[in-house]
């Protein structure tokens, strides 16, 4: 075999790269699985500026419906009630609150993890410096040997120092932080309630029976209405049910049952 200045010329002995394929493979299995878990709420704080203030507000006009059959017809009274709501007002600062924690030991472990790689890559390059490689034959020095044990040092160093770099900062961001939503007036509403009723003057009622026939009647001046029922009525009602709904037209809520 030639020699050139002193060095064999020709192929190189092969060395194994089982251990470079082990580091890299624990390391990107290190950052694969570092990532710690953080949940994350969000909510809403409302701070009150002044004390509710309540009103009430008039929400149109409605009917309210009493009656009974009276053999052949339903007589019902008819009442026009104003309906209204209590509305609460209060002004208040909103501001969104965002909780983070760390679920489980998972920010931990990745403490853990980060602190171990790091004494690794410590550990691998201090052990490379004070264990230079020895000459060989030649009287050369494997200098790849030793660039082989930096590189595993400073690839454990690297994931070690990742993980430790994400760690403290996913712990600072533990915690409740709020950002502010502005000022606004706050409202809210009641059920709807009566605040106000009389004899209806005008009006139709319809009374619906059990088998789907509709009949209606004409509110008088005094707030009375009557239903005429069909001449077949108690066969209706023996084969179909007692049950009848009646309502002013215009105004579902006033519906009612009756049992005719």
């Amino acid at each position: 075999m030639r020699r050139a200045f002193g060095r064999p010329i020709g192929p190189k002995p092969g060395r194994p790269r089982t251990g470079r394929a082990l580091v890299a493979l624990l390391a990107l299995l290190a950052l694969g699985s570092g990532c710690a878990r953080i949940s994350e709420v969000k909510s809403l704080r409302v701070a009150p500026r002044e004390k509710p203030r309540v009103t009430t507000e008039m929400r149109g006009k409605g009917y309210r419906l009493r009656g009974e059959r009276d053999g052949g017809v339903v007589r019902l009274e008819v009442l026009e009630e104003q309906r209204c709501v209590t509305v609460t007002r209060q002004h208040a600062d909103g501001f969104e609150r965002t909780t983070r924690r760390a679920v489980g030991p998972s920010l931990t472990m990745q403490w853990v993890m980060g602190g171990l790689f790091a004494i690794a890559g410590g550990g691998i390059a201090g052990y490379a410096a004070a264990n230079p490689p020895a000459a060989d034959e030649t009287g050369t020095f494997a200098v790849k040997s030793s660039s082989s044990a930096y590189l595993q040092a400073g690839i454990f160093g690297a994931v070690g120092l990742g993980l430790l770099v994400g760690s403290a900062i996913q712990t600072a961001s533990l915690g409740v932080t709020e950002r502010p939503l502005g000022h606004r007036e706050l409202r809210l509403d009641g059920e709807l309630r009566a605040c106000g009723s009389g004899p209806a003057r005008s009006g139709t009622v319809r009374l619906t029976l059990a088998d789907g026939t509709q009949l209606e009647a004409e509110v008088d001046g005094e707030g009375h209405a009557v239903v005429t029922l069909p001449e077949d009525i108690e066969a209706r009602l023996a084969r179909e049910g007692r049950r009848a709904t009646v309502e002013v037209l215009g105004d579902w809520r006033s519906q009612a049952r009756l049992t005719l």
